[in-house]
């Protein structure tokens, strides 16, 4: 029924596992977005595309793997790793825990 109503909307023919085909509204999007306006050229995807991508992929399949309490803080601890690549100015939570008052007080200072 989505995929009927997508098609009509977009004028576009989908296929008819296209709803399953994609892990999440986000990547059903970005699949229609390319059907409707495809880049100049053929696509080569770049290394951001194709992390974004497993990143879509592991969106889908994380709910299921927490239902396991064993491995649930093994995969929190590994999301808290590619968080701290994707952003390493943000630091961590430790760098608070070992600073001094004097090195609290200079960072509020320097955030006004």
């Amino acid at each position: 029924e989505l995929r009927n109503q997508l098609g009509t909307a977009t004028g576009l023919r989908l296929p008819s596992t296209v709803v399953f085909d994609h892990p999440n509204p986000t990547a059903l999007a970005a699949y229609i977005l390319a059907e409707l306006a495809p880049a100049a050229g053929p696509a080569t995807p770049t290394a951001a595309t194709a992390v974004l991508a497993d990143l879509d992929r592991l969106l889908g399949a994380l709910p299921g793997a927490l239902s396991d309490a064993d491995a649930q803080g093994r995969i929190a601890t590994r999301l808290r790793e590619l968080l701290d690549l994707a952003d390493p100015v943000a630091g961590t939570d430790e760098d608070l825990d070992g600073a001094t008052d004097q090195e609290l007080f200079d960072l509020i200072d320097e955030l006004d």
